[in-house]
């Protein structure tokens, strides 16, 4: 089913795991501070909440939502992926094969027996998903223990990574290198301010050989984002509920009224060739219909300069890039100012209506 980068397969239901034999039977001194730490949020997390965050991890592994998942990719990602075993088809077997196997009634019931009884932990991990992974030969589980057991050293160490890894991205919300934002009800990662924080981890998490550059980072965000934009007001509760269980900060976005879009801006780009300008246009509610108009317009000082109009319907989060050749790029009096638009065109009897808050980019 797949070489090194199967590891992302198991990736969300590992995070959402109490671990499993492998890595309890034979607890090490580096291992204990995971095993630890697990335990604690198990416990902050409390039944109710872990039980129904597993069946919001379930149904991410939908047929549906895995091929939205994987629509949203950049093509060049998506073969890159494919090439290493990672597609719609063997991560949909996989996701059958774990729920036939027993995993997710396994897991109720461990959450089930484990609450009240900490320090029974590890001892438990050791037989709650004995015969779930591997089974036969032909198990479609198998290339997968084989590639990390080849890569990681271990099953046991790949899922003390697969740990460490969410500790540290913990890390990485704590210190504003993972932005998460609770805008009108939804959850979604800040792409712009996340990826190179996020590159930098994961990379570090991935075997060596196999490397993500930032825009393989952002497509991976965005297609996050379009699911988790999927996700009914339960679920995002749930998911809210259980983030904050595990102390990570999510920041609030504030929506003025009769506003429908939100503008996720960066810093300017500046280089030899000019300025760049990006930002991400969210969607934030369901009343405005037809198609939008992002508009760019440099500024230097307080003097107008060109302007950049981009006109499309944007029914669910979408990046837009403006260029603007300038000589001196490097002059700090540039900035670029960004608005969303119902319209843009030569109507001298009335104003645009204001879509978003307007953006200045520095």
């Amino acid at each position: 089913m797949g070489k090194k980068l199967t590891a992302f397969l198991l990736t969300a239901l590992l995070l959402t795991m109490p671990l499993s034999q492998g890595l309890a039977a034979d607890a090490e001194s580096n291992i204990d501070k995971v095993l630890n730490y697990i335990e604690d949020k198990v416990e902050n997390i409390g039944e109710d909440n872990t039980k129904d965050l597993l069946d919001v991890v379930k149904n991410l592994y939908e047929e549906e939502t895995l091929d939205k998942f994987f629509g949203k990719l950049d093509e060049d990602l998506k073969q890159r992926l494919s090439n290493k075993g990672i597609d719609q088809a063997s991560l949909k077997n996989a996701a059958e094969y774990i729920k036939a196997q027993g995993f997710y009634t396994a897991t109720r019931k461990f959450i089930d027996d484990m609450q009240g009884k900490k320090g029974e932990y590890k001892e438990k991990l050791k037989t709650v998903y004995n015969g779930i992974f591997t089974d036969s030969n032909d198990a479609p589980l198998n290339p997968f223990y084989n590639s990390v057991n080849k890569d990681y050293g271990s099953f046991k160490d790949f899922l003390t990574e697969v740990k460490q890894l969410e500790i540290d991205l913990l890390g990485l919300n704590e210190n504003n290198g993972l932005i998460l934002e609770h805008i009108d009800g939804k959850i979604r990662i800040s792409e712009l301010k996340s990826k190179a924080e996020l590159t930098k981890q994961l990379n570090e998490f991935l075997p060596d050989g196999i490397e993500l550059s930032e825009d393989d980072i952002s497509s991976l965000i965005r297609a996050t984002n379009h699911i988790l934009a999927d996700l009914d007001d339960s679920e995002i509760d749930i998911l809210k509920d259980v983030l904050e269980e595990m102390d990570y900060e999510i920041s609030p976005i504030e929506i003025p009224e009769g506003r429908h879009f939100y503008i996720e801006a960066m810093p300017l780009e500046r280089t030899t060739a000019g300025i760049k300008a990006i930002v991400n246009v969210v969607p934030v509610s369901e009343n405005h219909t037809g198609k939008a108009v992002v508009l760019f317009q440099l500024m230097k000082g307080t003097t107008p300069g060109e302007i950049v109009a981009l006109e499309n319907e944007i029914i669910s989060e979408a990046q837009f890039i403006a260029h603007f050749p300038v000589k001196d790029p490097s002059n700090e009096t540039y900035k670029v100012r960004v608005f969303v638009l119902n319209r843009f065109d030569n109507d001298l009897d009335s104003v645009p209506d204001p879509l978003a808050e307007p953006v200045e980019l520095n």
